[in-house]
């Protein structure tokens, strides 16, 4: 396909089973099994908060890069395709004024 797509990250499907049956796919599949075995983990002892953060699953402490990401390319795009600083020590967007526009 050509064009513009925009997966969603709920994504998942059923396909057939090599056993039988059918077996839930996808990336979305994938994201629930993951939030779920750590849930578990986590009750077990197997896994602490702390080892947590530096999974792949979101918590408040690593989603900020993300978040602060989105909104630089929000930022930029009402206006103009301007360019944006991130700064991740205060945790701000802001555009660049032009005389801080770096030489390319």
């Amino acid at each position: 396909r050509n064009g513009y797509s925009e997966p969603s990250p709920d994504y998942f499907r059923y396909v057939e089973s090599v056993h039988g049956g059918l077996e839930p796919t996808g990336y979305g599949y994938r994201s629930i099994d993951k939030i779920l075995s750590a849930a578990a983990d986590l009750e077990a002892g197997r896994l602490s908060l702390h080892d947590l953060e530096s999974s792949i699953i979101a918590t408040p402490a690593n989603s900020r890069f993300n978040e602060l990401t989105v909104e630089a390319g929000r930022l930029s795009l009402v206006n103009q395709g301007r360019e944006v600083q991130i700064d991740y020590v205060n945790n701000t967007v802001e555009l660049l004024q032009s005389r801080d526009r770096r030489e390319r």
